[in-house]
């Protein structure tokens, strides 16, 4: 497929734990040979107002964080707020114009899991998350296959040397953050990437659970 080739799902200092400055995002992306990156911090939005112009298109966005588990809306620049249910969450998204991608489905404690990923009326679903091991990508994509729906890829980044391991290959050469919305949900779309390896998904799981747990329970 050949076309555009977006990071759909990239975080930055407005979240939480994220360490790339928008800015910073912007210009990994470009030499990384991206033409688009989603700027999806958590539960806030802003990022893309900081990333400055350039040459590649900067979708602004926000992976909520809903009952369900976490939900990214691309094109959308004001905060949709954490703890609605899903279904809200993409009425709300719909209502902006907004797209709505679930992530990472098979993810422990912030995935939505596979019963509300097909019940979810997204957009899309992410195939390939560039921090999901390999069994769950495989399994999303094949969730993917059997609900029909778009399927895209995303680094879910949160430092600069993360940025495009995981993408999607748009088939519309399109020129603007209108245009990628528009492929997305036309499904002109499809994911690209490599998955973590186990080792390193180990230490971030043991990470993540203990700021789960210093957290006292709540997701990110």
């Amino acid at each position: 497929m050949r076309g555009l080739k977006a990071d759909l799902h990239v975080h930055t200092t407005f979240s939480k734990d994220g360490k790339t400055s928008p800015a910073e995002a912007v210009k990994r992306a470009k030499a990384v040979g991206l033409g688009c990156i989603a700027l999806t911090d958590h539960n806030a939005t802003g990022a893309a107002a900081e990333a400055g112009e350039g040459d590649v298109i900067v979708i602004p966005g926000i992976e909520v964080t809903a009952k369900e588990g976490h939900i990214i809306v691309l094109g959308v620049g004001e905060p949709i707020p954490k703890g609605l249910g899903a279904l809200e969450v993409c009425d709300r998204a719909r209502s902006a114009g907004a797209v709505v991608i679930i992530p990472h489905p098979y993810r422990w404690i912030t995935g939505v899991g596979e019963k509300a990923a097909r019940a979810i009326p997204s957009n899309a679903m992410e195939g390939i998350n560039g921090r999901s091991m390999q069994g769950d990508n495989v399994r999303s994509v094949e969730l993917c296959a059997d609900l029909k729906r778009p399927t895209v890829g995303g680094s879910d980044a949160h430092v600069p040397e993360e940025i495009g391991v995981a993408y999607t290959n748009l088939s519309d050469n399109c020129q603007t953050v209108d245009g990628v919305l528009d492929a997305i949900r036309k499904g002109k779309c499809a994911p690209g990437g490599t998955s973590v390896t186990m080792g390193n998904a180990f230490k971030r799981t043991i990470r993540n659970f203990n700021a789960y747990l210093n957290r006292g329970g709540r997701r990110l």
